[in-house]
């Protein structure tokens, strides 16, 4: 009986403690992998857990989302969807019969959703490859795209979708559906606007499960004008439907993408932009395939200037790099092989490497552990702002600049630069979607299939995977070799 399963079944019965909670989530999801049936109850145990007002509710939480949702995600199986989709249906039932989800039963069931079974038949029927019709292409007016929530993924996936669109169906508005990064990833397109909502990655289960019932009332209220065959909505497999389970129009108007089940064709790539392509040209019966893309405001003339203004004053190489890993730590080496990683970069002559100061106090005081660290190093060290390029001059020609700006002003200064180093992360896919030659370490990866999956859909990005058993000291000490090889590759305009 493996580990896990043990220590979940001595927990019954008693109070649980942060443990036995991550035993119950590792149990359910080692049946999984095995080829067992996961043992639904251990679930059940979450979820009451995780709406409980103490302090194992937020463990609990982690536990079903973390523990067992995004493990059955990123396995990219048909057997991960159908338990994933198991699981997500137990949880919304769960939520129904609870006082704080009465609306979202009212709403589903009168939309005919009395049951998991109901939900899951509608599932199936979006699931179905289709080819929309060339009379429904030629009525449609307004295409509404929901947002996959992580920055990442909305380049990787989303960028795919819109551009496509406005090629395909130029004569439609797009209305594109959730957080506060979009209007910077799609700034200033006709015909595109966006609507702000808020999903809360970090929030209880409630906020997760019961945010479907606004999502539902924007849509209706973005449609109640517009004939019912003029409106198309494309999910592109959102956390906002919670993976296409709960519906926002009706099957004929829903565009659904099985992004964790499609599978590639014979000789097509198997990342996740192109996938997305491959179902669109199905969807759409044609036969293209258009890369990630990232419209850049005022496309970042300033920061091209600032970038060159570095080189005229000697500086030979200019890297972006970050260290964000979207609270994921699994996807991280050891902050002590991170400085060393650095020193090694910035000890290049005439190399600037820009490091971004990512989001949150975590992340900003690690920016300043490794600028203190370069100081102590002999290595000269400034700030950077979004506000003060292009007129900032640094006064040196190797160091690090800490850099402190948005999404779209990370975009533009990976843009600008010549190379990009980070983990499996937003940024990867900012470089990819610029076209700027990238280093990735993928640390933690669940699979093969995983990293094939999320991987940018360029030949430019270099992919370096650390498997599970090469986390020694000697192993990572080479991948440090690794990576600075690559960079120098790079520098020297080879790409291997």
């Amino acid at each position: 009986m493996p580990l896990s399963r043990l220590s979940a079944n001595k927990a019954e019965g008693r109070e649980p403690g942060n443990i036995t909670i991550r035993n119950w989530a590792r149990a359910f999801i080692d049946d999984f992998q095995a080829g067992r049936t996961p043992d639904y109850e251990l679930l059940s145990r979450l979820c009451r857990l995780a709406v409980r007002d103490d302090e194992q509710a937020d463990d609990a939480v982690c536990g079903i989302f973390c523990g067992i949702i995004e493990p059955l995600c990123d396995d990219f199986s048909r057997a991960g969807v159908e338990i994933g989709n198991e699981v997500l249906t137990r949880i919304i039932t769960f939520v129904r019969q609870t006082p704080q989800g009465r609306e979202l039963d009212r709403l589903l069931a009168e939309r005919g959703f009395h049951c998991p079974a109901d939900i899951m038949k509608r599932y199936k029927r979006i699931s179905r490859p289709r080819v929309l019709s060339r009379e429904r292409k030629k009525a449609a007016r307004k295409v509404i795209v929901l947002s996959r929530i992580t920055t990442g993924a909305d380049i990787a996936i989303t960028s795919v979708i819109v551009h496509r669109l406005r090629r395909s169906l130029p004569l439609t508005e797009i209305v594109l559906i959730g957080p506060r990064h979009l209007p910077s990833l799609f700034p200033e397109l006709n015909n595109c606007r966006t609507i702000p909502f808020v999903y809360k990655n970090g929030g209880g289960l409630f906020e997760k499960m019961t945010s479907w019932p606004p999502l539902l009332k924007i849509v209706e209220l973005e449609t109640r004008d517009d004939p019912e065959d003029a409106v198309l909505l494309f999910d592109p497999d959102s956390r906002l439907t919670q993976l296409g389970l709960l519906p926002l129009l009706d099957d004929a108007s829903t565009c659904y993408f099985p992004s964790r089940s499609w599978q590639p064709g014979p000789g097509e790539s198997g990342c996740l932009s192109s996938l997305t392509s491959q179902w669109l040209n199905r969807l759409l019966d044609e036969k293209e395939e258009i890369p990630p893309y990232l419209v850049l405001h005022n496309e970042g003339h300033g920061y091209n200037t600032f970038c060159q203004g570095l080189k005229a004053r000697g500086c030979k190489f200019i890297i972006v790099m970050n260290l964000g890993v979207g609270n994921n730590p699994c996807k991280k080496i050891p902050r002590q092989l991170e400085n060393q990683l650095v020193m090694k970069l910035v000890g290049e002559p005439g190399t600037i490497l820009i490091l971004d100061r990512g989001h949150g106090e975590e992340e900003s005081r690690r920016t300043d552990a490794i600028l203190a660290l370069a100081r102590e190093n002999g290595v000269k060290t400034g700030s950077l702002t979004a506000e003060a390029i292009p007129a900032v001059a640094p006064s040196f020609n190797r160091g690090i600049l800490a850099f402190d700006g948005s999404i779209d002003a990370l975009g533009k200064m990976i843009c600008a630069a010549d190379c990009f180093v980070g983990y499996d992360s937003c940024g990867q896919h900012l470089a990819a979607a610029t076209g700027t030659p990238a280093v990735i370490v993928f640390a933690g990866a669940p699979s093969s299939r995983f990293i094939e999956r999320w991987a940018p859909a360029v030949g430019s990005n270099i992919t370096i995977e650390i498997k599970p058993d090469q986390t020694g000291k000697d192993d990572l000490k080479s991948l440090i070799a690794i990576v600075h090889d690559k960079v120098r590759g790079i520098k020297h305009g080879c790409y291997m």
